[in-house]
């Protein structure tokens, strides 16, 4: 093999993976010269970046080569929006390579944001604008699957009736209709 010229994908990662979570198959990179014969030269830094998708960061970006010419990327995680992203491996003089696809869905459920604030409200008469609030993971993602969340005043003496808890839809959604 001649001078290592560039960067081909020896192992692809994950299909699929969830924000915020290491992907299940780490990508590997090979050294490689310009003829496609692998290069076994060993702490030469790679770095991954996003190279398309809608937005979002890495972590574990950095690897070093090992006496195979092989930079293993243990613990990459993407953490940003759900959708479609393409990694990018690059080095020092070194043609880059970019991965295959991989779709991004939510991570965690981590919090909860109001989605529908009521208005000003009557005593003893429903909201006319019912509240609605959706799980999301840390970075905002509607986080599908069935939860129960219950409604619970903030302050102040009135009294808070109505149809609680309710469950979550596939978008993570739970609405409070009829809530007084």
């Amino acid at each position: 093999a001649g001078t290592a010229g560039k960067l081909a994908m020896f192992t692809q990662p994950s299909a699929t993976a969830a924000s915020g979570v290491v992907l299940a198959t780490a990508p590997v990179v090979q050294l490689q010269d310009v003829n496609s014969n692998p290069v076994t030269t060993s702490n030469v830094p790679i770095t991954a970046s996003i190279a398309s998708g809608p937005g979002g960061t890495l972590s574990s970006s950095i690897a070093a080569t090992d006496a195979s010419g092989r930079a293993t990327f243990t613990g990459l995680t993407i953490t940003g929006p759900i959708g479609v992203y393409t990694l990018q491996f690059n080095g020092a003089n070194l043609t880059g390579v970019t991965s295959n696809a991989i779709t991004l869905t939510a991570g965690a459920p981590t919090q909860l944001a109001v989605i529908s604030q009521p208005a000003t409200a009557q005593s003893g008469i429903a909201f006319a604008i019912a509240p609605t609030v959706q799980v999301q993971d840390a970075v905002g993602n509607p986080v599908s699957g069935s939860k129960s969340i219950s409604v619970a005043k903030n302050s102040g003496t009135a009294v808070l009736s109505g149809p609680t808890p309710q469950s979550t839809n596939a978008s993570g959604l739970a609405t409070f209709p009829g809530l007084i």
